[in-house]
């Protein structure tokens, strides 16, 4: 325990073992709540992202506030966290915490460099929305829970195989470096796919035309990244556009993810490194 931390607390202990003393003393009935139930006592920070939406943030907050009770758990909450290092780093060092909770995918670069410097404290990052980038570092004392990739692949082979059970052509947009999966479309269909960073500058958009006037597809779908430029000029070309990148939706059950996230992080054996979350925990859907 940090030297500033451990002092707060046996401050607070000392006031609660005085204010103890002396109520008991004016003839009221007070627990006398001794020094090693204090210290033993957990604390927990939980803080909720600010890529949160608001009803999010306050089920996170309920819900860590329900378990802290049941638990007896001391427990501060901070909404719309900052992501920046020393700000957070401020925040955690008001008070000694055991575990530190962050909800929100954007806290899990700045909240493993802190978890780095402070192995006396467990941290937990609770990814949110479709994709969480897993820092490049993690410490032994840090907890990373991401959307499975398997959920979202399986979401878009069922997609895949009703367009093919209906007959419906699909032309496929990709890059080189990130290709259609074999099993939506196989080398044998390669006029039904536009790898576009081949094509430079405009140039892949004459290419895009000629292939829609020879395949004529029932619609493009996006497995890359485009911006609003590109977007625009594939959509004049007056085809549904189906987007298998940004095109689906994620529900997270906080309310059961977050009473886990603090029991983890308080238990006497460590759950560390990258975990997956489970079906019951999220529900994806398609937008």
């Amino acid at each position: 325990m940090h030297a500033k931390a451990r002092t707060k607390r046996t401050l607070l202990i000392a006031a609660m073992l005085l204010l103890a003393t002396a109520g008991s003393g004016c003839g009221r009935t007070l627990p006398v709540i001794d020094a090693a139930t204090l210290e033993a006592r957990k604390a927990a920070l939980v803080l909720a992202g600010s890529s949160l939406a608001p009803e999010e943030t306050e089920e996170i907050r309920k819900a860590a506030g329900i378990k802290a009770a049941a638990d007896k758990i001391a427990l501060e909450f901070v909404a719309n966290s900052s992501t920046n290092p020393d700000e957070l780093a401020s925040i955690i060092g008001k008070g000694k915490f055991d575990s530190v909770i962050g909800a929100g995918s954007e806290l899990a670069a700045p909240l493993s460099q802190l978890a780095a410097g402070d192995p006396e404290s467990r941290f937990v990052v609770l990814g949110n929305g479709i994709d969480t980038a897993v820092p490049e570092s993690m410490p032994a004392n840090m907890l990373l829970k991401k959307l499975d990739d398997a959920q979202k692949t399986e979401l878009w082979d069922n997609w895949v195989n009703l367009q093919k059970a209906s007959g419906l052509t699909v032309l496929w947009i990709q890059t080189t470096g990130s290709p259609v999966p074999a099993e939506w479309s196989p080398s044998e269909e390669a006029d039904k796919v536009l790898s576009l960073d081949i094509y430079p500058g405009d140039t892949w958009f004459p290419q895009l035309t000629y292939q829609v006037s020879a395949v004529r597809p029932s619609m493009i779908a996006l497995y890359t990244t485009v911006d609003n430029a590109v977007l625009t000029k594939i959509k004049t070309l007056k085809l549904p556009v189906v987007d298998t990148v940004g095109g689906l939706s994620a529900r997270y059950q906080w309310s059961r993810i977050v009473p886990d996230a603090m029991a983890a992080s308080l238990a006497s054996e460590t759950r560390s490194g990258t975990e997956l979350y489970t079906a019951e925990e999220t529900e994806l859907s398609r937008k």
